[in-house]
């Protein structure tokens, strides 16, 4: 991150640079899988690194406690909703409801 909202992505073997702006404070990063994940209060960015300058964009409800990443999806962790199964496009694919656990009742 080069400022509380701009990260600075670096092609270290071609030598270049490009930068993200997001309008709001970034709270989270996560990298993986060719894929960055940033969170802000409102909001969550999902970038391909191959493709930066087009993401997919998700409302949050919570604050983000945890991102897990795999080479297929993506997991969100908030205070509001719990446990939250995204694709790299943003669409939802589950929302585990665990009994006992703030913010996975149905």
């Amino acid at each position: 991150m080069t400022s509380e909202t701009t990260i600075e992505l670096r092609n270290i073997l071609e030598d270049k640079s490009s930068f993200l702006n997001v309008n709001e404070r970034i709270l989270n990063i996560s990298f993986q899988s060719n894929h960055l994940i940033a969170t802000t209060l409102t909001k969550c960015r999902i970038y391909n690194i191959e493709k930066p300058l087009n993401f997919s964009t998700v409302d949050l409800k919570g604050n983000v406690i945890m991102i897990l990443q795999t080479p297929k999806c993506f997991c969100l962790v908030d205070s509001e909703t719990g446990i939250n199964i995204y694709s790299y496009e943003g669409k939802t694919i589950s929302k585990p409801v665990i009994p006992g656990i703030k913010g996975t009742q149905p």
